[in-house]
């Protein structure tokens, strides 16, 4: 019987990328790859492919693969799946609190429910990368290595969704400096970004978004 190989562990890193940048090697994980003749097709992306879901969704998908095929560890591997949900459940209760407006929440309750979420957010993702294996853990946090992220791609992903669901701030600096702040708390490990740094890679995607507003 062949060892098994986790499908998190294998893709840990490539989470933000397209099915055609995963390297050779990844793509032919038993959770991936195309089965042979008579086999039974074990891959994780088929009901839900993997170029139409987010990064996070990719990860979700990859746990429940591995709860479903890892033949030991089944206690550690649900904890890694609770943790999943807990990360996507703040998540959005996050996105919900940020599309809140005046008339339910004041702005001081506001801020200080998004630091509370955003810091159990943080601490959920830690407790994850530890389950799944500190091994693996760092490189989501490395800024030069090839094909892994930086911090500005955590930096996008989050700016993408808030163009997404129309909840940018009011000009491109107080949104650099928000998304700052969020990096800061969420992706405390990661390496760190200026305000003005962010504000140079997104000035021109706020104008578009603001201009559909």
């Amino acid at each position: 019987m062949s060892e098994f190989v986790s499908l998190t562990k294998a893709l840990w890193g490539y989470f933000d990328k397209p099915l055609a940048e995963l390297p050779e090697a990844v793509r032919q994980h038993a959770g991936m790859r195309l089965p042979g003749s008579g086999q039974r097709d074990n891959r994780a992306f088929v009901l839900i492919p993997w170029d139409s879901i987010l990064p996070d969704q990719r990860r979700c998908v990859a746990l429940q693969w591995d709860c479903n095929n890892d033949p030991a560890n089944e206690q550690e591997r649900r904890r890694a799946w609770n943790l999943q949900v807990k990360c996507s459940d703040l998540e959005r209760e996050i996105a919900e609190v940020q599309a809140a407006g005046p008339m339910e929440i004041s702005l001081v309750e506001k801020r200080d429910l998004l630091s509370q979420l955003q810091r159990d957010l943080a601490s959920a993702n830690q407790e994850l990368a530890q389950v799944v294996g500190d091994a693996v853990a760092e490189p989501v946090y490395s800024s030069g290595a090839p094909g892994r992220p930086t911090s500005m791609g955590f930096v996008l992903e989050e700016f993408s969704r808030r163009c997404e669901e129309k909840t940018l701030a009011d000009t491109v600096t107080k949104e650099a400096d928000s998304l700052k702040s969020w990096l800061d708390i969420t992706h405390e490990k990661a390496p760190p970004l200026t305000s003005k740094t962010i504000k140079n890679k997104i000035s021109a995607k706020f104008r578009t978004a603001k201009a559909k507003c």
